[in-house]
């Protein structure tokens, strides 16, 4: 009796163990670059403020990994806040004190480092990102989760005038949520700034 329950604790344990192990190492299947996971370069792309050296070698990271990160990127670009974490961050923002940093550290979640990190992925890739094109256009036409739509129509950004087509015909519905926005971010690809990089 003895030996069998502490062969079931053994057990137990172990499983417990594995758990612990796979719940704090989310990134397996990740590729990875110079010791690290796509994770760890996409969230440290979306930190704010950014760091310039650690965005340079993310640059280098996503330039390395290449099209592998985009079935990562594509699930980390639909983080859903929840209606509460908006909450909060808005009356820190309204509030007559300085509280933006409060409102920062409500809303600079991993889950949101990394939403943000894979729009500059995608920068980075640019059309070498082709692939991702079609469920981004689909995620901007998910009206019912905001972030993700806003997210997608962002990265949509990324693929020049590839882009301009499911842009304006969003832009063009004014019951749409973020017209304004689909109509200015095609403009902008149309009649891009004199100093901007052609997408790659």
């Amino acid at each position: 009796m003895r030996k069998r329950r502490t062969l079931l604790i053994c057990v137990i344990g172990a499983a417990l163990a594995f758990v612990a192990f796979f719940a704090h190492n989310p990134t397996s299947g990740e590729p990875s670059f110079d010791g690290h996971p796509l994770s760890y370069w996409v969230a440290s792309a979306g930190s704010e403020p950014p760091d310039l050296v650690q965005l340079w070698k993310a640059t280098n990271a996503f330039n390395h990994i290449g099209t592998a990160a985009l079935p990562f990127l594509l699930k980390w670009i639909q983080y859903e806040p929840s209606p509460l974490r908006v909450t909060l961050s808005d009356l820190f923002n309204r509030a007559p004190f300085k509280s933006y940093r409060f409102s920062e550290r409500i809303m600079q979640t991993k889950a949101q480092r990394l939403a943000d990190g894979a729009y500059y992925a995608y920068y980075v890739l640019g059309l070498r990102a082709m692939p991702a094109f079609d469920d981004l256009c689909r995620l901007m036409n998910e009206t019912n989760r905001p972030s993700t739509a806003y997210a997608a129509i962002t990265a949509l950004s990324c693929f020049g005038t590839n882009a301009v087509p499911p842009l304006l015909a969003v832009g063009a519905n004014t019951n749409y949520p973020f017209h304004v926005q689909a109509q200015s971010i095609a403009s902008q690809i149309l009649h891009p700034p004199a100093s901007a990089p052609p997408a790659q």
